[in-house]
């Protein structure tokens, strides 16, 4: 199935960044810090047929510890083919990523931010990916099985006029069951 929302983005400086970064941490801790889910009443055995997405995050660098945190912020919502009003189906967590820095020497905040947004996604992905398969499941729907990331790809909102670069929400139909 072809994903035509979620962009590969080209190597660019902070793709650069994020990997010089990532060849000197190592993951410590994956945390879920907070979580809601929802869906109205309507939904009893299909899913809706389109997937909007939100991901966001914050980031500090302690250099006394050498510990690196990142805490992502990610939302799915599903919504009916051409709705972009309430979703029928909402999704978010928080989850807190804590990294040991080996060598801290030329790390800047802009190396920070771009590990934050690239990799540190990439890495929580999974979590994600398992948390929303089972709370779905847990709410007496079909388990909802997000796409694979890939690192580096971008989400971008399809419904009103995509942006090129950036994290933002997106949509994307799901497959037929």
């Amino acid at each position: 199935m072809s994903n035509p929302t979620i962009q590969s983005a080209k190597p660019n400086k902070n793709a650069e960044l994020a990997m010089a970064m990532a060849a000197l941490v190592e993951l410590l801790d994956v945390r879920l810090m907070e979580t809601q889910a929802r869906c109205v009443p309507a939904i009893e055995e299909k899913l809706p047929e389109r997937l909007r997405y939100h991901v966001n995050h914050e980031c500090a660098l302690d250099r006394n510890s050498k510990r690196f945190a990142v805490m992502l912020h990610l939302i799915v919502d599903a919504l009916q083919a051409g709705e972009t009003s309430e979703p029928l189906l909402h999704v978010e967590a928080k989850f807190l990523l804590a990294y040991v820095v080996r060598d801290l020497d030329d790390l800047t905040d802009a190396h920070c931010e771009a590990f934050a947004d690239l990799n540190a996604l990439f890495n929580v992905w999974p979590y994600w990916r398992e948390y929303v398969q089972s709370i779905t499941t847990r709410m007496g729907l079909p388990g909802l099985v997000l796409p694979v990331y890939r690192f580096g790809q971008r989400f971008t909102d399809a419904v009103a006029n995509p942006p090129t670069t950036g994290s933002g929400p997106t949509t994307q139909a799901l497959p037929k069951v």
